[in-house]
């Protein structure tokens, strides 16, 4: 691995070339998902240091970590099912959608008045909400303003939100603390 010493969630720093699609689908898996509490100091933590490790990989294999990490198990389909299903599973979805919040520059300007985006079901579930939502940043750390209880609707396409984000939004400063 990498020179640093710093080390989160058992990750330390990598160098550039051990970024490949599976460490990168490790790095998300260890996240902890969205639930009905804030998370704590060493959790976002992690989302800081996995974010940088993020911010260093090369898109190509970004896209293909993220469709690693949300393909289907071989252990947990069924014989009939098309071995390219993705799971749909919102705890699961919820690491690379607060991760991009996280990871890129994106404005907490409130644009989209009283309820949330995609299918995400949250308390409380009215106010404005901007597109990092629901994370905002408090004295330089991240922090939730809403809390998952559920999702209803569309899957969520973590790899066509990077890809939009990649193109559209600049990464956030994130320097180690």
């Amino acid at each position: 691995m990498g020179n640093s010493e710093e080390k989160t969630a058992g990750f330390p720093e990598p160098d550039a070339r051990e970024l490949t699609p599976q460490y990168l689908t490790r790095v998300l898996d260890s996240l902890p998902h969205w639930r009905a509490r804030d998370f704590n100091e060493s959790e976002w933590q992690r989302f800081l240091h996995a974010a940088r490790i993020f911010q260093l990989a090369k898109d190509e294999d970004i896209i293909a970590a993220l469709n690693g990490y949300l393909a289907l198990r071989p252990e947990e389909r069924s014989s009939d099912q098309d071995p390219n299903w993705m799971a749909f599973d919102p705890e699961v979805w919820s690491k690379p959608y607060l991760l991009f919040r996280v990871m890129f520059a994106l404005p907490e300007v409130p644009v989209i008045p009283r309820r949330p985006p995609a299918g995400w079901q949250t308390e409380p579930s009215d106010g404005p909400f901007s597109p990092s939502w629901p994370i905002t940043w408090v004295a330089g750390k991240p922090c939730l303003v809403a809390m998952l209880t559920g999702y209803e609707g569309a899957p969520y396409s973590p790899a066509a939100e990077y890809r939009y984000y990649r193109q559209n939004v600049p990464f956030r400063s994130l320097a180690p603390q």
